[in-house]
C-alpha cells in the first residue's frame, strides 16, 4: 500500500464570517493544486450547516502534507481564517483500505448491491465495530 493520504479538514465559521472563510479557502486552491505532491485539493461547504466547510485533499504522504503547511499560501490561509473561525480546525488524516487497483472490484460489488444480491443486500446497512 502506498503512503498516499487523504485529508478531511473541517472549518466552522463564526456567524457572519461564512463568505470570508469561503473566499479564503478558494484563494488557496490554485497554488495548493500546483504542488507536485498534491493530487486533490477541493474546498466544500456543508449543505446542512452553512457555517461548516471542508477541504478534501489527497497528498503523496504525511511529509507532503507537512511541507504544504509550511508554504506561504497555506500560512496566508491560516492567518486569514484566525479571526473568522468559531472553533479549532479539525483535521483527519486517512489512509485508504484498498489501493487504486481495487476500483474494478468495488464497481462489481456496487453493481451486485444495486441488483439486490451484494454483500449489503438491497438496502444500505449500518455496521457496529
Amino acid at each position: 500500500m502506498t503512503q498516499e493520504i487523504t485529508v478531511v479538514a473541517r472549518i466552522k465559521a463564526k456567524v457572519g464570517h461564512e463568505e470570508t472563510v469561503a473566499a479564503a479557502m478558494v484563494a488557496c486552491v490554485p497554488e495548493s493544486r500546483a504542488e507536485a505532491t498534491n493530487f486533490q485539493y477541493v474546498p466544500n461547504r456543508d449543505l446542512d450547516d452553512p457555517q461548516v466547510f471542508y477541504f478534501i485533499e489527497r497528498w503523496a504522504s504525511r511529509e507532503a502534507l507537512q511541507e504544504h503547511m509550511e508554504t506561504p499560501h497555506f500560512k496566508k490561509l491560516a492567518d486569514s481564517l484566525k479571526d473568522s473561525v468559531a472553533e479549532p480546525l479539525r483535521v483527519n488524516i486517512l489512509q485508504q483500505l484498498v489501493d487504486k487497483n481495487a476500483r474494478a472490484l468495488g464497481r462489481r460489488l456496487l453493481l451486485l448491491t444495486k441488483k439486490g444480491g451484494g454483500l449489503c443486500g438491497p438496502t444500505p446497512f449500518a455496521m457496529s465495530l
